[in-house]
């Protein structure tokens, strides 16, 4: 089974290579190709001529180079268009609650989402997204960590502090 996939930009077809008894699910197949999911779309890849196979994303693509999350002026198609049922709780917030397609799908270096469902301060990613005692104690266990990535850094800046805390607090039992 091949699922939440980029098969795209190869030098023959890979569609013909692939065996009758393979399934081919929530992917992105160059040519097109037969299963549930599946799109034939450009995936726009951040820089795949220079092996970058980051998903351009308006609301925020990470960087590796500059270890910093950077916007672009299009967003792939392959954000939020993996299989509903895969685990998309590591990808940072705005993640649209759906695992994206492609090598950095389902990581906190997942490109960022343009749909806003959920909330920024959900930390424990409880289904009724409501900011509470739980969500509370996963964020002071991250108080002043100077770290890339890291989900309680509501503000993206590398280090989580007050401001992440005064974002944090404006959430405070609340649901979208």
């Amino acid at each position: 089974t091949i699922e939440n996939c980029i098969i795209w930009g190869n030098q023959a077809p890979i569609y013909p290579q692939l065996a009758e008894d393979i399934n081919v699910f929530y992917s992105d197949v160059q040519d097109g190709y037969l299963g549930t999911g599946n799109i034939n779309q450009d995936p726009c890849f951040a820089d795949a001529c220079d092996g970058n196979y980051r998903l351009q994303s308006q609301a925020g693509r990470w960087d590796p180079n500059t270890a910093s999350w950077v916007t672009d002026t299009n967003t792939s198609p392959c954000i939020d268009a993996g299989d509903p049922n895969s685990d998309w709780t590591s990808e940072l917030w705005p993640h649209g609650k759906c695992i994206n397609m492609g090598a950095y799908g389902g990581i906190s270096q997942a490109s960022m989402s343009n749909s806003t469902i959920g909330n920024i301060a959900n930390l424990d990613n409880d289904v009724n997204d409501v900011v509470d005692y739980n969500d509370l104690d996963i964020f002071v266990k991250k108080w002043c960590y100077e770290e890339s990535l890291l989900a309680e850094d509501l503000n993206r800046d590398g280090v989580v502090n007050s401001v992440d805390y005064c974002i944090f607090a404006n959430n405070w039992l609340n649901s979208p």
